[in-house]
């Protein structure tokens, strides 16, 4: 069982009033006991108490070659959800990633931009596109 002491704020109050001052010095007193503290007494105590060990996050967006895409920024940036890319890295149409952690990948910016480079602009209708609506019309 522990016994608490009165807070020194408190003891300070008790001293001052019983130093049967007038209420001017009292409040000047006061006001001075207040910045002492916050001025001097807090941040030696915050200096003095052990600061908490705050693991070093390892920077993912920033590598030698370049910047990291998270799969989640890379379905935005390439317009096809998660699985259709792990479908087109397995059949070599789309750049592999590299293992960040445990169980994290991503992609390095370089390699999503030359394969941006290397797809198709416009709008022209592949080959299967053309066998798709070939199929429709006939049924």
């Amino acid at each position: 069982m522990s016994v608490r002491g009165p807070s020194p704020t408190t003891s300070v109050t008790r001293i001052v009033l019983d130093l049967r001052l007038s209420p001017e010095e009292r409040d000047e007193l006061t006001n001075e006991f207040k910045r002492l503290v916050d001025t001097i007494l807090v941040p030696a105590l915050l200096k003095a108490l052990p600061q908490p060990a705050i693991p070093a996050k390892p920077d993912v967006r920033a590598v030698e070659d370049g910047r990291l895409i998270t799969k989640h920024d890379l379905e935005v940036r390439v317009g096809l959800d998660i699985t259709t890319v792990y479908r087109q890295m397995r059949l070599g149409n789309f750049p592999q990633p590299i293992k960040i952690g445990k169980r994290r990948v991503a992609w390095r910016e370089a390699d999503i931009r030359r394969w941006e480079a290397s797809r198709p602009v416009g709008t022209a209708k592949s080959p299967a596109w053309d066998e798709h609506t070939r199929r429709k019309r006939k049924t």
